[in-house]
């Protein structure tokens, strides 16, 4: 996996994407005191659960789903360290879609629009009952009004 391009490296950015900022706290920090890279995923689910969320999906729905979207793969790279106090904005995206997964990007900014940080997580469709890969396509044909639908469908919307 590529290290994810930097925010300000993007040509065209998807036109549906969303923003969610926090507060690194005490916590958050190893004992350097600039955050640990664990804590970048956490915020990495929030962005898109607030990404599915603006898809009109509801999460607590999508776990009784036919197909679910369990993480395969994830990626955290670093351009600047962030300490204790420092504002974090992260915007969140469909970075990639594939005919049975789906690439979240995460691109965490400091206040003064430097890029501290890029999460990538691809998450593989599967039927959560026979536990196999499933396709992008099969979920909208079969299950076009569910929430993992609305969620699959949000990057074509850009």
């Amino acid at each position: 996996m590529n290290r994810l391009q930097k925010l300000a490296e993007i040509k065209e950015l998807p036109g549906f994407r969303v923003g969610v900022t926090d507060r690194i706290s005490v916590g958050d920090t190893d004992l350097s005191g600039i955050i640990y890279f664990d804590r970048y995923y956490p915020r990495a689910e929030v962005g898109f659960i607030e990404f599915a969320r603006q898809a009109g999906a509801s999460i607590r729905e999508m776990f009784d789903e036919r197909f679910v979207t369990p993480t395969v793969s994830s990626r955290c790279d670093y351009f600047s360290s962030v300490t204790v106090d420092d504002l974090l904005r992260q915007v969140t995206f469909i970075a990639h879609s594939g005919n049975s997964s789906q690439t979240s990007a995460h691109h965490f900014l400091k206040e003064d629009g430097t890029q501290a940080a890029t999460v990538q997580i691809v998450r593989a469709v599967v039927d959560a009952e026979t536990r196999r890969k499933a396709s992008i396509r099969q979920v909208l044909e079969e299950t076009p009004d569910s929430n993992l639908a609305k969620v699959l469908r949000a990057r074509l919307l850009s």
